[in-house]
């Protein structure tokens, strides 16, 4: 009876031998395929494959300092959500302000885009929470912010004009009005009375 002797593998990485007793040929397996097998797994990047995604990702956004150029009348990303389900949208996250500690009251996120398109502003310290600039040639008439009930396009019910004036289609009420009205416009209010304002302008 011959015994064979342990077959380790040659350095030129052949994982087998064949061997040829008379009988027929038999394969012999590398007894040391499961070792470096598993020490291949255990890599990091054995097969460069990570490095090779990293460096083609560096070509569309880099990890830092990305300048994105959108052509005219294109959009750089969109985000599909999910359809209304008894007028109510999913309210998952698209975008989110989060920071590794809490504040001390325990907060973690702050400024969220929900997958409704609500946006909850709330920033992390003490800073302004909202500011809107406008174009430097702006005429007093533009509207720096407006509001509507539905779509964008229906009618504002209130809005505020780019020179600060405020236009409300319903009450406006605040601590040092009381029970004064706010009337605007043109033509002065038609049945006035003692503590209402009225703010002219030319339409």
């Amino acid at each position: 009876m011959a015994v064979l002797a342990p077959f380790w593998g040659p350095p030129d990485g052949r994982e087998a031998l064949w061997v040829d007793f008379g009988v027929g040929r038999m394969k012999l397996t590398s007894c040391t395929i499961g070792e470096r097998l598993k020490a291949h797994l255990e890599q990091f990047d054995p097969h460069s494959s990570k490095q090779y995604t990293d460096e083609q990702l560096t070509g569309y956004i880099p990890r830092r300092g990305a300048r994105i150029n959108t052509p005219a009348g294109e959009k750089w990303v969109a985000f599909q959500v999910p359809d209304l389900v008894d007028d109510r949208g999913d309210e998952g996250l698209v975008l989110a302000l989060e920071t590794a500690g809490s504040t001390p009251s325990g907060a973690r996120l702050f400024t969220r885009l929900f997958n409704t398109g609500a946006l909850h502003v709330e920033p992390n310290g003490a800073h302004v929470p909202l500011v809107i600039g406008q174009w430097e040639k702006a005429n007093p008439n533009d509207t720096a912010l407006s509001i509507s009930k539905s779509r964008t396009s229906t009618p504002s019910f209130f809005r505020v004009r780019a020179d600060g004036r405020l236009e409300a289609a319903g009450a406006v009420s605040a601590p040092n009005i009381g029970t004064a009205r706010l009337f605007s416009g043109a033509v002065a209010p038609t049945n006035p009375k003692v503590g209402d304002v009225w703010v002219q302008y030319i339409a």
